[in-house]
This record gives structure tokens, C-alpha cells and sequence, in this order.
């Protein structure tokens, strides 16, 4: 039998060895208490004590006086107590060590032919022999986990290393086999909480080791973890970081579905105004200042009506013949100045039956005044027909499409000519009101250049004085270097369509104050209450989702939200209000809309509904668990 102490064997020291005594288990202080009067005592349990561990060894003959001296000085450095508890490993416990010193001197007995025996006591103040290689364990996820220990035959007294990005007023809390330990913040992510059950302490290092700082403060309380032999369970909670916002809801189009505002770079007609100015003219909200002029205004059937998008502008109901208004914005040789990889033009239109029966009904066009064409939108027959011409003025587009669905009297529709010059192609996205189905053309071709030097004026509802139409224009956009697709446009139109708060039907107002949502005034006085319907937005989260309502509610008034879900925007869930912790209860699909009920007692005030937010727990402030058994023997 040999043995190793502090990395050396003595093997290597040429010593044969034997352990006189065996002892497996260490001696133990039974702690009783006896109380007079009463047979027995009261057991308390044992209290362990050190271990001790008696080799015997032997010099085998050495070969003269000096190498016998050496050798026994040799012994003497090696075993020197002065070096502190060192590991001591037995040939007869492989895989188990001790942490030992000797407890005394020893003396050399001399044998025959210089050699000689000596006895050693060696003192283990821990009793318990720990695994060579101990068991590790690494916890990354939160939740329950089972840890077994497959080594020794005692309860363990673990060394736990904890990363977390732990903010102030933040925690994670480890309970092992029922008993918790929670870890308040601040702990960054670069840093190790590492908490040693047997020392009883904790500290917080850095990845390599070092230490920064006390770790107990860190510790609500002081239930250090214990592991049992087989399995336990470890259970990891914590708090999340900061919610992720996903969907926000702040911009006047989805409160009340119009055409959003970046669309309209290049022109923006919303025709809201409920009449001209002074000289008849439309205002241009893109702020290019591009402002339409109405053609024949007065004595006619032209007007601003009141409806879905705030107002609109109505033409030609009558005789468009006689009354012959339309629409126009000069051309001061800059709206096409900027034409990039694609061209978006369009907007709303409710066509009455002299538009979509006549054979030619101009939509918008640039056939008028001086310089030549770009494009030219129409009706051919109640069918959506778009031109495009070059810089000599020539056709190299003359398209008829068909769509999916027919154009009627008295309904409101969505059109854009979605443009690409460099890729020499162009097509319709068309959509209903009414139905809410969306028809994308196919893409078609043309040989050519269009014309990018285009100065002809846009006009819309008239082409030579001889051609017109009969019917309202609604938020109509121009943009000459746009990103949009045609799917994008088509999107925005199904998502759009929920929306009511420039509904002029609805008890709520969300075109008179920018960006924001108020109960609808009548002479001064609020609805008592009314509600908004917003925009649909992508959703598809699964599991915990929040809702989060910005708005401004003077005393007297109030506001709730609810919400419903879709995957295809045309069948949507019940509304559904949010949990008591402001959590989604609709259930998880593509679309989610929402609905904000507006209240006030006092007719003179109003909530303000600013921003609708969703967003998602941020990722766990807990990180990585890491377990050194220190599996041991009794």
C-alpha cells in the first residue's frame, strides 16, 4: 500500500508503506442532553471530529551513510507540517482525497544495513475524503433540473458559481431540494457570484478568478445549498431585463387608416379641409407645398364631404360635361426631379355609375399643359388601365388589367401604380372597401425609358377638356423614390382598414390633434364616450406578451383596451381585455388589432390616447449556474 501527499507518492520516495488501522468511519461526539427526573436522554445528534490516518513506512538498505542522510532529509521537507494541510490520497481509496497534516513528529527506527522505520500520524481536520475528480454540473435555463451525484456516501456541501446580469431591484432565486437562496442585484454579466457552502461565504470575481468584492451582500439570506447523495432538484428563477418592445402604435394612420405619411413624399393630397382657400386651392400635406387647384369650384357639384378618411373631395355629380371641375398641381419642373428605383402613385376613389360606364375616365394624369407625360391612370371601360411614355411623349405602356373583382357605383376603392423604370416594369394594387379584398396585378413589361424629365402638370379627374370623372378623391400620395412593394401596399390596405378614428361616424377624433386619439367635440362639448379601433399589426407571439396604453386622463375620464387576433385579417378573435398584469389574453396569431374604449363624465374634457405598445419579457437576468459537487465520504 502506498500513498500520495502534496503531489509527491511514496513510491517515488522509495518507501514501502502499510496503514496500520483501517479506520472508515472518523470518531464522533454524541450530544445528549439529560434532564433529571426523565429516563434516557434527549438525542441531539453527533457532532464529527477529525480524522486520523496511521501509515507506517520503511527505508529500504541505502548504499552509504550520506544517501541514507539524504534520503531521510528528503522524507523531512516532504511531510513538513509547516506547509499547511496538504492533499492526501491513500493506494487503497483511489479516486478519494484527503486534506492532511501530520499531527506530530516521528522518529526513525534503525533497521539493518542503513534503512530504518518510522510511523506517521496524519491529522484530517475535515474528516470527510472528497473526489479526486469531482462532479460538475452547468445549469443554463431557468426552471426545474435534477442534479445526481453518482460519487460518495454524505450530504455535500456545494461550491455554486452564479453569472446574472442582475440591475438593481432585480433577482434570481435558486432553491435546491426546497431551500432558497435569492440573489438581489447588481451583478454584471462579466462577473461571478461564487458561493461556497462549506466556507460558509460568497464572493463576486472576475472570469479568471480574481476577486472584486464581498459576495454576501448579495445574499437575502444565508440558506447555503446542501446535495444529497443521488439526485436533487434545482430550481432556478429569475426576473427578466427590461420588456422588449415589439409593436408600438403612435402615428396618426394607424388610428385612423390613412395613407401614411412617409408614402407621400414627393405630394400628399388629403383633402380634409372642409373648403378651399381664398384662391381655390387644396392643401399639400407632404410639405413640398405642391397645392391642388380646383377647376371650377363654385356653381358646381364640387365639395368636401365628410366620411371614412375625415373628407374628401366630390366633383362632377351632376353633368361632369358642364360642371367640368377637376384637379391640379403645377409642375414647377421639380415633383419628378428625384426619380429612384421605384415609383408609387395612388389613392382612394368612389366612382359613380357615369365613371365606371363610360369608355375613357382619366383618374390621374400628366397630359396636360407643357412637357411631355410619365404616366396616366384611368378607368377603360370600369377596368384599371395604365400609360407610361417616354421623353418624346410616346407610349411605351398601354396596359388594361383585369382585377379580381368589378368596379361599382357609389363604392370606395384603393388604387396604386406601383413603377419600376430600371427594371422596365409596372403594375396595379387594387382594393374594396366594401369587401375588403385586395387584387395585385401581375407585373408587366414595357420597352423604353420613361420619361424622368417629365414638367407636365398632374391632373386628376379631366384629360383634353373632353374626358372626366364623376365621383370623390381621397388621400392621394406621390412618391418618385420609394421602397414599397406591392405586397407591402397590399398589407398596408387589409391592415388599415379597422381603423375608425377619422371615421366622421365615430364618437372619436384622430385627425384634429396630431398623432393622438380624443373623444369627438360637438360645439364644445365630448362625447360621453366612444371608441377607437386601430390598424392591425403583426403579432404572432407566443407565450407572454403586455400591452401598455400612453394616455393622458384628466379627472373624469378613463380609457380600457382590449384586443383581438387574426391570421388572415378577415376572421378575428372576440375582444378580449388584457390579464390583471396587462398581459395579452387573445390568443397567439398573425394579426392583432386593437380597441380603446374612451370615457368622460364631464363634456368639457377628454382622455388623450398617445401609443399603444406591446412587448415581450427581455431575456432571464439569470445566465449560467455552475455546481462543484464536492462530493465526499464519510
Amino acid at each position: 500500500m502506498g500513498f500520495k501527499f502534496n503531489g509527491i507518492t511514496s513510491q517515488s520516495m522509495e518507501l514501502a508503506t502499510r496503514q496500520t488501522a483501517e479506520n472508515r468511519m472518523p470518531d464522533f461526539t454524541n450530544n445528549t442532553i439529560t434532564v433529571p427526573g426523565r429516563e434516557g436522554v434527549f438525542d441531539f445528534g453527533e457532532t464529527i471530529g477529525e480524522r486520523k490516518i496511521e501509515i507506517s513506512c520503511f527505508i529500504p538498505p541505502g548504499k552509504s551513510d550520506e544517501d541514507f542522510l539524504a534520503r531521510k532529509d528528503e522524507i523531512i521537507a516532504w511531510l513538513n507540517p509547516d506547509i499547511g494541510l496538504c492533499p492526501l490520497i491513500l493506494d487503497k481509496e483511489p479516486g478519494r482525497v484527503y486534506q492532511a497534516r501530520l499531527e506530530g513528529g516521528f522518529s526513525f527506527d534503525k533497521a539493518v544495513r542503513n534503512s530504518c522505520t518510522f510511523d506517521l500520524t496524519f491529522l484530517c481536520p475535515d474528516p470527510y475524503a472528497y473526489a479526486e475528480n469531482d462532479e460538475t454540473y452547468e445549469i443554463t435555463d431557468t426552471g426545474e433540473h435534477t442534479v445526481s451525484r453518482s460519487l460518495g456516501n454524505a450530504d455535500s456541501l456545494p461550491v455554486y458559481s452564479v453569472v446574472a446580469d442582475l440591475a438593481k431591484g432585480k433577482s434570481t432565486i435558486i432553491t435546491t431540494n426546497g431551500s432558497s437562496l435569492q440573489i438581489n442585484g447588481v451583478l454584471t454579466e462579466s462577473e461571478i457570484l461564487v458561493i461556497d457552502s462549506s466556507l460558509m461565504t460568497a464572493k463576486v470575481t472576475d472570469a479568471d478568478g480574481n476577486t472584486l468584492r464581498n459576495g454576501l451582500p448579495l445574499l437575502e439570506s444565508l440558506n447555503f445549498p446542501a446535495l444529497k447523495v443521488d439526485d436533487n432538484t434545482v430550481k432556478v428563477e429569475a426576473d427578466s431585463t427590461t420588456q422588449v418592445t415589439v409593436q408600438t402604435l403612435n402615428s396618426q394612420d394607424k388610428f385612423t387608416g390613412q395613407v401614411p405619411s412617409s408614402w407621400g413624399a414627393d405630394g400628399l393630397w388629403r383633402f380634409n379641409e372642409s373648403a378651399p382657400d381664398s384662391e381655390y386651392y387644396l392643401a399639400d400635406s407632404s410639405g413640398n407645398d405642391r397645392k391642388a387647384y380646383i377647376n371650377n369650384w363654385s356653381g358646381t357639384t364640387a365639395s368636401l364631404q365628410t366620411g371614412h378618411l375625415g373628407r374628401s373631395f366630390r366633383m362632377n355629380i351632376n353633368n361632369p360635361s358642364t360642371e367640368q371641375s377637376y384637379l391640379k398641381v403645377s409642375n414647377d419642373g421639380t415633383i419628378f426631379a428625384n426619380i429612384g428605383k421605384t415609383i408609387v402613385v395612388g389613392g382612394w376613389f368612389m366612382p359613380t355609375t357615369y365613371s365606371v360606364g363610360n369608355t375613357f375616365c382619366p383618374l390621374l394624369n400628366t397630359r396636360q399643359g407643357t412637357g411631355n407625360p410619365i404616366f396616366y391612370l384611368s378607368l377603360h371601360s370600369g377596368k384599371p388601365r395604365l400609360m407610361l411614355y417616354n421623353s418624346s411623349g410616346t407610349l411605351i405602356l398601354d396596359q388594361d388589367f383585369t382585377p379580381s373583382f368589378t368596379l361599382t357605383n357609389g363604392l370606395w376603392y384603393f388604387i396604386a401604380a406601383v413603377i419600376k423604370p430600371d427594371d422596365h416594369t409596372a403594375q396595379y394594387v387594387l382594393g374594396s372597401r366594401s369587401s375588403g379584398e385586395v387584387w395585385i396585378s401581375d407585373a408587366v413589361g414595357f420597352t423604353g425609358e420613361l420619361n424622368r424629365s417629365c414638367t407636365a402638370d398632374l391632373i386628376w379627374g379631366m384629360h383634353a377638356e373632353s374626358y372626366w370623372y364623376a365621383g370623390n378623391f381621397d388621400d392621394w400620395f406621390l412618391n418618385c423614390d420609394s421602397s414599397l412593394t406591392a405586397d407591402d401596399i397590399a398589407l398596408w390596405f387589409q391592415e388599415s382598414l379597422t381603423c375608425n378614428a377619422a371615421d366622421s361616424t365615430a364618437d372619436v377624433d384622430g385627425l384634429t390633434t396630431a398623432d393622438a386619439v380624443t373623444l369627438k367635440a360637438t360645439s364644445g362639448a365630448y362625447a360621453s364616450s366612444g371608441y377607437l379601433t386601430t390598424a392591425a399589426v403583426e403579432y404572432g407571439i407566443t407565450g407572454k406578451c403586455y400591452v401598455a396604453l400612453t394616455a393622458d386622463t384628466p379627472t373624469g375620464t378613463s380609457i380600457s383596451i382590449e384586443t383581438s387576433t387574426s391570421d388572415d385579417l378577415s376572421t378575428w378573435s372576440d375582444w378580449a381585455a388584457p390579464g390583471s398584469d396587462n398581459t395579452v389574453q387573445s390568443d397567439s396569431a398573425k394579426y392583432i388589432k386593437f380597441r380603446v374604449t374612451l370615457t368622460t363624465t364631464d363634456s368639457s374634457v377628454t382622455p388623450t390616447v398617445k401609443s399603444i405598445a406591446l412587448s415581450t419579457p427581455g431575456e432571464s437576468a439569470f445566465k449560467k449556474l455552475t455546481i462543484q459537487a464536492r462530493s465526499r465520504w464519510r
